[in-house]
């Protein structure tokens, strides 16, 4: 396969007012690509990033970026967030869901709904669900499924970037809903792991380890974790974002972790393959060549090229 140049390209980065995904709008603007920032707000340093990169641009074909205020749950404002693209740019053609939160006690798997006045999430909801899945889980995938969609029926090379974390195969009691919810991103990712071969479709996730962002800063975070505590900067793993966008090596469905190893006084940035493989089953079992749960996957292969998005 072919690397991915994100030059001349426009991409849409959900949580790129602050932290990792931030930075990693200041990376692909840096490399020639055009953003649009959605997010609930905007950090003083993502303001000075608009101010940069006016839209439209002062050069033409300079790169540029816009700002489009985004609640990640709400599945009205992820269509209107690209519904905006297209007005802006024309186009879309790289996506990354970044938006995230740490299980704040409004929706904390510890503080049970309709318990206590600091957890928000609804107790009697038709269909429930904790704001922490819905902003970390429901609303990454929606907006995959909205971005698939759009670039299936548009015969566009697209490419897809979840930003997952460590947390997705390592475990702590104190935030399940958080490592739950960043697991099923990686599922996900490896369900997507033949777009590329067949619809042109690149698809990887970003597995970052500890890194100090904004979103330790607040009053229910701070006294949980120090600064000292990490040692990767956000820039660093934007830096590694954009490999995985651009890089032949992935695109198929690869999850890569990117932390920083060694000791506080010579710290590296260590970035590997997740080893998901090693979770499957020793042989095939009964998904033989007969089995009609693999002849169903290929006939929604060969439906999707030719009817799009669209019931078998």
């Amino acid at each position: 396969m072919s690397a991915w140049d994100v030059k001349g390209k426009v991409a849409i980065v959900t949580g790129g007012g602050s932290g990792i995904n931030h930075a990693f709008v200041e990376v692909l603007l840096d490399a020639g690509c055009s953003v649009v920032v959605a997010d609930i707000n905007l950090r003083p340093e993502a303001e000075a990033t608009l101010a940069k990169y006016p839209h439209p641009p002062q050069k033409e074909g300079s790169p540029s970026v816009v700002f489009k205020k985004t609640d990640q749950s709400n599945w009205a404002q992820l269509s209107e967030l690209l519904e905006f693209t297209l007005k802006q740019f024309g186009r879309y053609e790289l996506v990354c869901p970044g938006a995230g939160i740490w299980e704040p006690p409004s929706s904390n798997f510890w503080i049970p709904a309709g318990t206590s006045d600091i957890a928000k999430d609804d107790p009697q909801a038709a269909v429930g669900q904790w704001y922490t899945f819905a902003v970390n889980t429901t609303g990454p995938l929606r907006l995959a499924q909205l971005a698939f969609k759009y670039w299936i029926d548009n015969k566009i090379q697209g490419n897809l970037l979840l930003v997952a974390s460590m947390g997705g195969y390592c475990e702590t009691v104190g935030t399940p809903l958080y490592y739950a919810s960043k697991a099923a991103l990686l599922s996900a990712t490896k369900s997507f792991a033949q777009m590329r071969q067949r619809l042109g479709i690149r698809v990887s996730a970003v597995c970052p380890g500890p890194c100090y962002t904004p979103l330790f800063l607040q009053e229910w975070a701070a006294p949980k974790v120090r600064p000292t505590d990490f040692t990767m900067t956000p820039k660093q793993c934007a830096e590694t974002m954009l490999k995985i966008a651009q890089d032949a090596e992935y695109g198929d469905g690869q999850i890569v972790e990117v932390m920083m190893m060694g000791t506080r006084a010579e710290p590296r940035l260590n970035v590997r393959l997740v080893p998901y493989e090693r979770l499957l089953p020793e042989g095939v079992g009964t998904l033989g060549d007969d089995n009609n749960i693999i002849k169903e996957e290929e006939k929604l292969w060969a439906h999707l090229p030719v009817n799009g998005m669209t019931p078998l």
